[in-house]
């Protein structure tokens, strides 16, 4: 995602309906994550749960995630509570987005 951001700033990486992101924007957005995670005591390899709907906020999560070096937990809005407190459970989940 770097290098992209780098060598295609202004190219469209993400595209959704009629709405767009770029690869500069993209990249920014996750390293924003990455930083607040760091922030937070997240360290590597540390499980942290992805709760959001399908979209851009999603993607960014996700790559803000794997720039902080934790590993992300997907889950889906659709879960019933028991069902993502199991997941949180099983996987010692230290923090959700």
């Amino acid at each position: 995602l770097e290098k992209s951001a780098n060598e295609h700033p202004d190219v469209v990486a993400l595209k959704m309906l009629d709405d767009e992101m770029t690869y500069k924007e993209f990249d920014e957005r996750a390293n924003q994550v990455a930083h607040y995670l760091i922030s937070k005591g997240i360290q590597v390899e540390d499980c942290i749960g992805v709760l959001f709907p399908r979209g851009f906020d999603q993607l960014v999560a996700v790559f803000g995630i794997l720039k902080a070096g934790a590993t992300y937990i997907p889950l889906d809005i659709a879960y019933p509570d028991e069902r993502v407190q199991t997941i949180v459970d099983a996987c010692s989940m230290r923090y959700c987005l």
